[in-house]
């Protein structure tokens, strides 16, 4: 896409005027808090999980490859999928005869619940074929921060072994999530050919995986929202702008006929994002 998130939002706003948006004072975080309600209340997570990557395949390992397991850090992230792997091969001893894996999505529970995913006397205790999941706040190595757990437990490690199978009995984690991006008020230095244009006036992208150097200045989007849903990301910034300025001109005493015109543009933009969402949720949801 060639044009400017900015400058599609004040298209569909039906403005050509670059300083539309000057009275909004919290405009960057206008910006950041849309995209992200959007892509974590109302865009379909299928249409996300094709995109991002999951880190380390467990069923092709690499000696020295980082196996993620619970107690993986997953503060800023909205989680839409983890796949559980099981190494459960055929052995001789200590040889693998036959190579095999349980892959099983992983239902998310509460942290109330989980302690029935521990139980084996419960009809809720989980398996490798019924992995679970939840979050909890849990400080390991005097870092707190919000980790994800699982059951069966499912222990982070790295893969020592020339070969590349998984050891028989290890599991790991394929964490699909979305990293909330805050877009900064200025651009990276431009000094590395990875530089992602990102202040929320020059972004292309809907970022939802990103890297960042903060000591190199730099930013790289490792992925991005698909095209088929960035009109719904951009109908809902436009209502975010259109609320925003009627809330403005409430308290500056504006005229009727501006008043009229953004409470017909909420109209229109409500029932255009009601129709988008249910079109992604047709195309893309089970």
């Amino acid at each position: 896409m060639s044009t400017t998130i900015k400058a599609r939002v004040l298209s569909k706003l039906g403005q050509n005027n670059a300083n539309y948006l000057d009275d909004i004072s919290n405009i960057a975080n206008l910006w950041s808090d849309t995209i992200w309600n959007t892509l974590t209340t109302s865009m379909p997570s299928r249409i996300m999980i094709g995109e991002i990557n999951p880190g380390v395949d467990p069923t092709n390992l690499a000696s020295g490859s980082n196996v993620v397991g619970d107690n993986e850090i997953v503060d800023g992230k909205y989680i839409l999928l983890v796949i559980r792997t099981a190494a459960n091969h055929v052995m001789d001893g200590n040889t693998i005869v036959t190579e095999q894996y349980i892959q099983k999505a992983a239902n998310q529970v509460s942290l109330e619940n989980s302690y029935k995913s521990l139980d084996p006397d419960s009809i809720y205790f989980a398996t490798n074929n019924s992995p679970v999941y939840w979050l909890e706040k849990k400080t390991v190595s005097t870092v707190a921060a919000t980790r994800i757990r699982t059951a069966p437990a499912t222990t982070a490690h790295t893969h020592a072994s020339n070969t590349a199978p998984l050891e028989n009995g290890k599991a790991g984690l394929e964490i699909y999530a979305i990293k909330r991006f805050e877009f900064p008020t200025a651009a990276p230095d431009g000094n590395d050919s990875s530089d992602e244009p990102v202040t929320w006036d020059t972004c292309y992208n809907i970022p939802l995986e990103y890297t960042e150097d903060d000591s190199a200045n730099t930013i790289e989007f490792n992925s991005v929202l698909p095209e088929d849903g960035e009109n719904l990301i951009i109908t809902k910034l436009a209502l975010a702008v259109a609320l925003q300025k009627l809330a403005n001109a409430s308290i500056q005493d504006e005229d009727t006929e501006v008043t009229a015109l953004l409470q017909n543009q909420i109209k229109v933009f409500s029932e255009e994002v009601a129709l988008e969402t249910q079109r992604l949720e047709g195309l893309w949801s089970e």
